[in-house]
């Protein structure tokens, strides 16, 4: 059974690696509004990948939506993280990665759930 968990280790909020994260060096692809930014981590994690989620307070102004739409980004990236092959989560390949929606609208979790799922396919780790 997939591991459908979103813990602590699994979170990124370690400033140096958030700024490395967003540094010359990382790749992107987007869709509809949702960013993937990605990095192979510089050291060891202990759940293989460490996740960023954001929406920029320029698009969503009160906090309440912001909110909502980081919550709804976990959640997608939390019911999407099960269906990913173990090696790309593994321990020995960790990753940084960055979920960023900078779209107009409010998203749905069905919509967010599959444009992720087709970052997650084009992206080349």
């Amino acid at each position: 059974m997939a591991d459908l968990r979103f813990p602590r280790e699994e979170r990124l909020k370690s400033r140096t690696s958030i700024g490395l994260l967003f540094s010359r060096n990382s790749r992107s692809v987007a869709e509809s509004g949702l960013r993937l930014v990605w990095l192979p981590a510089p050291e060891p994690l202990v759940r293989g990948v460490q996740v960023l989620v954001a929406a920029p307070k320029k698009r969503f102004k009160h906090a309440v939506v912001r909110n909502r739409v980081k919550r709804l980004l976990r959640e997608a990236w939390r019911m999407e993280r099960g269906t990913l092959p173990d090696e790309w989560l593994a321990a020995q390949n960790p990753k940084l990665i960055g979920l960023i929606y900078t779209g107009e609208a409010e998203p749905t979790l069905s919509g967010l759930r599959a444009t992720l799922r087709i970052l997650l396919d084009r992206s080349t780790w």
